[in-house]
C-alpha cells in the first residue's frame, strides 16, 4: 500500500513539471556568426570563472538581444559544446559587430593558428 502511494506521489511530481512547462529549454539559432578565439589572460572571466577549453564570450549587444545570461550552453555546429561564460571587449559593439564569438584558448599560437570561421550557433536557455 505504501509503496502504491509513493509511486502516486512521484507520478504527479513528474506530471507537475512537464504540465507546467517548469523544465523547458529555450533553444536560439543563430547562423553565420564568425567565431574567432582569444588566449588566456590570467583573469576571470565576466560570469567570474576560471577560462577553459569550454569558454565562449560574446559581444554584449548580442548576449542583451537574445537574452542570452553567463551559463547558457552552446552548441557550435562543426566545433562543439561551450558555455557562455565571458563578454567581449565594447569595441565590438561600437564597431557594429555583434555577430560574432570568441573560444577561449590556452596560448596565442592556437588562435593564431584557428584564426575565424563562420558558424551556426545553438544556444539552449534553461527555464527554471
Amino acid at each position: 500500500m505504501k509503496e502504491k502511494v509513493i509511486v502516486r506521489v512521484i507520478a504527479l511530481v513528474i506530471w507537475f513539471f512537464l504540465a507546467t512547462n517548469v523544465w523547458a529549454i529555450d533553444v536560439i539559432k543563430i547562423d553565420n556568426i564568425k567565431l574567432t578565439a582569444y588566449p588566456h589572460n590570467k583573469q576571470l572571466t565576466s560570469c567570474l570563472e576560471k577560462p577553459s577549453e569550454c569558454s565562449l564570450a560574446l559581444p554584449r549587444t548580442l548576449k542583451s538581444l537574445y537574452n542570452i545570461p553567463c551559463g547558457t550552453e552552446a552548441y557550435v555546429v562543426g566545433v562543439g559544446w561551450f558555455i557562455v561564460e565571458d563578454t567581449m571587449s565594447k569595441q565590438y559593439d561600437k564597431a557594429g559587430d555583434i555577430f560574432r564569438a570568441d573560444r577561449w584558448m590556452s596560448s596565442r599560437k592556437k588562435c593564431k593558428d584557428w584564426g575565424h570561421v563562420n558558424v551556426t550557433i545553438y544556444f539552449y536557455k534553461r527555464e527554471w
